[in-house]
């Protein structure tokens, strides 16, 4: 039997294999909205076999992974659209529509759609049932025409062949297909053994990607592999015998291993280690004198809980290690390490909803956190602003200040609800409201990148308390009505906007507050904060206290004291368009 990837992990491996090539370009956020806005009109009534919103969800975590943080210019609300509407649309729309993630090159989706449309001729089937030719040949010797490195490196046309899909355990109508199309999508080969040392356990073999290949997207697939099995929470045990061919790989290696530990291992000390290095006789460590794989695990860091060792250098050793493993992949130990990453997962979700009230973190233990990574309060306040080049482009966007007779007239507006009413429906479309919602979706995907806290040495919660904090705040403030009110002036430009946005952030709304009304800084006895240093009219230097304050130091205590009243002062506080009652308590009870 033959597993085959689905169309969305078939975007996934085009994705690892154009996201590091500087030949695709990044197609601009405003060109991707109009595009998604336009295939609307191409939706099916039924959904489209192929792809689901739960794939395009998994494909954006992926993306994700493979970008910097700088590069990723596609928000949660695109990624929404996205899954939303993928799933109504033809195959042919669904390829343009893919190729927005690696810049539109067409030869690029010529490949991914010829690729699509076998899996569609399968009936996009998971498994095929595969002549046992394709492994043997008629004397029983290992055939080389597929999935072998001679059959990739091969110049002689392929031939096809035929094969079954196989859906519920029935074998469907046979198709013929391309055998190194067929390579390409086979994700997994299936083989049964004899005599298994390990009871009702499947064993994995994971190729590792090599530093060069004659066919890129198959170094892309490859590479992929670890990737797709974390998606899965797969396996239960990764067994490493050599991690490495070249240091070269020393950080990637590292970086792919401790991603798969953090999705699929709990993480509590007492939790058995999900990477297990098997010292054998082919060791690199005997074979070459070089021990290259020391380098990952000291990356990985935390040995006994990230990672372990066990010897398998002779019989006994061997059945010590099987042993092991037979309890590390036994029934209840899979149960309980899925049951606590439930818990992580639903921990994580509350934490990024604001709605619970148990799991919002105290105030004072944000300052404090804060306080002490006040080194790298720099570094935050350039977070929390997005680029002006963004402000730029939603001005470059703006529609014409005329009204269109398109918009006079809205077949939405319920003339018989109940509901109270709403803000002005132009609210969302001016560019004033619009900018003050970007910063959010830009505060939102922000906090959410577990990168930009680890870089700040801070917990990802503690930077969605400071978005939310900051939220709430800009719209008590009346800070998209601000920006809406500049948008009144002639030639706008998006630096002001920027400006003012970036002034919010820098004086938390206390710039245009009399000193008499600010809170009391905690730096500064008798002063309020951000208060001006009082100039000397005398000649002579003046004379310094004791302990001199810098003027960094005091902007920056002076910051969190804001940000500590900020927070107080929002307590209560609900913007008129909030989520209602009722449904916030039915959100409650779905994802409690």
């Amino acid at each position: 039997r033959l597993r085959l990837i689905s169309e969305a992990e078939l975007v996934q491996i085009f994705i690892a294999w154009t996201s590091s090539s500087p030949v695709c370009r990044q197609v601009e956020k405003s060109i991707i909205t109009s595009r998604l806005e336009k295939w609307q009109s191409l939706r099916q009534p039924q959904p489209v076999p192929g792809v689901t919103a739960e794939e395009v969800a998994t494909t954006a975590s992926f993306w994700r992974s493979c970008l910097p943080s700088a590069r990723q210019h596609i928000d949660d609300a695109t990624w929404q659209h996205f899954a939303s509407l993928l799933p109504a649309l033809d195959l042919t729309t669904r390829a343009h529509a893919w190729a927005l993630l690696w810049g539109e090159q067409p030869e690029i989706t010529q490949q991914w759609l010829a690729l699509a449309h076998m899996l569609q001729q399968t009936g996009h089937a998971g498994e095929l049932a595969a002549p046992l030719s394709l492994l043997v040949d008629h004397f029983g010797l290992p055939a080389e025409n597929f999935l072998t490195q001679m059959a990739l490196t091969a110049n002689d046309t392929q031939s096809d062949v035929v094969v079954h899909p196989v859906k519920e355990g029935r074998l469907l109508n046979a198709v013929s297909l391309s055998l190194d199309s067929l390579a390409l999508l086979t994700r997994e080969l299936v083989l049964s053994v004899e005599n298994n040392v390990l009871d009702n356990v499947d064993l994995l073999d994971i190729p590792v990607a090599p530093d060069s290949h004659p066919h890129p997207l198959w170094r892309a697939k490859l590479g992929w592999m670890l990737a797709h099995y974390r998606q899965q929470v797969q396996p239960d045990v990764l067994v490493i015998c050599n991690a490495l061919a070249s240091r070269s790989q020393t950080s990637t290696a590292a970086h792919h291993l401790l991603e798969w530990v953090n999705a699929t291992q709990p993480q509590h000390e007492s939790a058995l280690p999900g990477v297990v290095w098997a010292i054998t006789p082919q060791d690199a460590r005997f074979a070459t004198q070089q021990n290259l794989d020391e380098a990952v695990q000291q990356l990985m860091g935390k040995p006994g809980v990230h990672w372990g060792t066990l010897q398998a250098l002779d019989k006994h050793s061997m059945q010590r290690l099987v042993e092991w493993l037979s309890q590390a992949t036994s029934a209840p130990q899979r149960q309980a390490r899925l049951q606590a990453l439930r818990e992580q997962l639903r921990g994580r979700v509350r934490d990024l909803l604001p709605m619970f009230d148990d799991a919002r973190l105290p105030v004072e233990t944000v300052i404090r956190r804060l306080q002490a990574q006040a080194a790298r309060h720099g570094d935050l306040l350039a977070g929390l602003l997005p680029p002006v080049q963004n402000f730029e482009a939603l001005l470059s966007t703006r529609q014409s200040r005329e009204e269109q007779v398109c918009g006079l007239f809205n077949d939405a507006i319920d003339l018989f609800a109940d509901e109270p009413t709403r803000a002005s429906a132009s609210e969302g479309h001016e560019t004033g409201y619009q900018a003050h919602k970007m910063w959010i979706n830009h505060l939102r995907q922000w906090a959410h990148c577990r990168d930009n806290a680890q870089r700040l040495g801070l917990e990802p919660q503690m930077l969605n308390a400071v978005a939310e904090i900051l939220i709430t705040a800009s719209y008590r403030l009346g800070l998209p009505q601000q920006l809406q009110k500049t948008m009144q002036r002639e030639e706008v430009s998006g630096a002001q906007l920027h400006a003012i946005i970036g002034n919010f952030i820098a004086w938390l709304g206390y710039a245009n507050i009399e000193e008499a009304q600010r809170p009391a800084s905690r730096v500064q006895k008798g002063a309020a904060i951000f208060a001006a240093t009082p100039r000397s009219t005398m000649l002579r230097l003046t004379k310094l206290d004791e302990q001199p304050v810098h003027a960094a130091s005091r902007y920056v205590y002076d910051w969190l004291v804001a940000l500590y009243t900020l927070a107080n002062e929002n307590a209560g506080y609900r913007h008129p368009q909030d989520v209602t009652d009722v449904d916030r308590a039915q959100l409650i009870a779905l994802i409690a």
